[in-house]
């Protein structure tokens, strides 16, 4: 069903969620697929942004108390020791170019649980805490 809310509104959600959102504004377009279980949250998604006349892609898992972030621009990636919804999360990633209050319109199944989609992509350097 329809959800309205941030990535940390989603995490709160009991049950295993797979979430789907797509979002338009001046210059950019942003789509993609959301995946919640206890506790557990990936988020995949493609935004076009006009001003680079690219397409990019972001990744996010968070697990363990650990948030991990990634994109198609780097082979690097980005942890930091914090949780979704709170300031110090808020504050690390917008430092790193990436606003997580961020609210979407999600349209929401529930889904049966593959561990896979948690796991951390081996050919990427996670840089941080």
């Amino acid at each position: 069903g329809a959800f309205s809310g941030s990535l940390a509104d989603l995490m709160g959600r009991t049950g295993d969620w797979k979430c789907t959102f797509g979002t338009e504004g001046t210059g950019f377009s942003s789509s993609g697929t959301t995946y919640v279980s206890g506790g557990k949250i990936r988020a995949d998604f493609t935004s076009y942004i006009e001003q680079l006349k690219q397409t990019i892609d972001n990744h996010m898992i968070q697990d363990g108390g650990f948030v991990y972030v990634w994109t198609s621009l780097a082979p690097q990636g980005f942890k930091a020791k914090a949780t979704l919804g709170t300031k110090e999360a808020t504050t690390q990633f917008n430092a790193q170019g990436v606003n997580i209050d961020q609210k979407y319109n999600y349209n929401c199944t529930p889904w049966t649980v593959d561990a896979s989609v948690f796991a951390l992509p081996k050919d990427i350097t996670f840089m941080g805490q």
